[in-house]
């Protein structure tokens, strides 16, 4: 009887959980501009971008919503790093031109700004490039046997007029690429660190309070229009 009275109670919880994310399913608007739209347990933030666009994209933030009570929910970015790593491809060779050093490129389609690469080698020795089109590679020692890689961008837009940045800072490769005995090319894919990659948000457990026509985020007021 309490196991029957338990799956129940869950049941219920879930329906209202689901009809109250129904009931904010919306657009809300700010005065200045910025938008919020519930849709299908997901929260986007959309800052549209006239002519002199400061963003590479409208939509900054991009969050799965989960039910705190009937007042707040709370919102998380979707993760990415995980995913990002995963599609980093790195292929190797050997070129007879190059003999007394081990060229590393790298091919990322951020080319808003430039990015700050450091690379770290099982000798525990740094190297660093600015990268941007005209400068895509740099030589490691013939004999590195492995390394590792750090990607910040060389410059950081806040999100609010009082500075703040709620965005990732670095990308960190957290893994040993190894170099194959007899090669001295490397070159290092990363389809997925874009111009916004280091613009939009990214949001970790923060909280909405939502009433029937308002949600309150970040100190801001946002209107439900039907």
């Amino acid at each position: 009887m309490k196991k029957s009275l338990s799956i129940l109670f869950i049941l219920l919880y879930n329906v209202t959980a689901l009809a109250q994310l129904n009931n904010i399913t919306g657009k809300y608007y700010n005065i200045d501009g910025s938008e919020i739209e519930i849709k299908e347990n997901m929260f986007y933030y959309i800052l549209h971008q006239g002519h002199n666009a400061v963003w590479s994209n409208d939509t900054l933030a991009r969050c799965k919503i989960q039910k705190v009570n009937t007042d707040f929910l709370k919102i998380s970015s979707v993760p990415l790093e995980t995913v990002i790593r995963k599609s980093i491809y790195v292929s190797q060779f050997s070129e007879e031109t190059l003999s007394d050093s081990i060229n590393v490129i790298f091919q990322i389609p951020c080319k808003k700004q430039n990015l700050k690469i450091e690379i770290y080698d099982n000798n525990l020795r740094v190297y660093k490039i600015s990268y941007s089109k005209d400068n895509t590679s740099l030589k490691l020692p013939i004999n590195t046997i492995s390394f590792s890689f750090i990607i910040t961008p060389e410059y950081i837009i806040p999100h609010s007029i009082d500075g703040r940045f709620y965005g990732i800072v670095s990308f960190d490769s957290q893994q040993e690429y190894t170099i194959k005995k007899g090669n001295n090319f490397v070159i290092i894919k990363i389809p997925m660190i874009d111009d916004t990659f280091f613009e939009r948000y990214y949001i970790v457990d923060d909280y909405l309070q939502v009433t029937r026509k308002n949600i309150y985020w970040k100190g801001k007021t946002y209107l439900k229009k039907d």
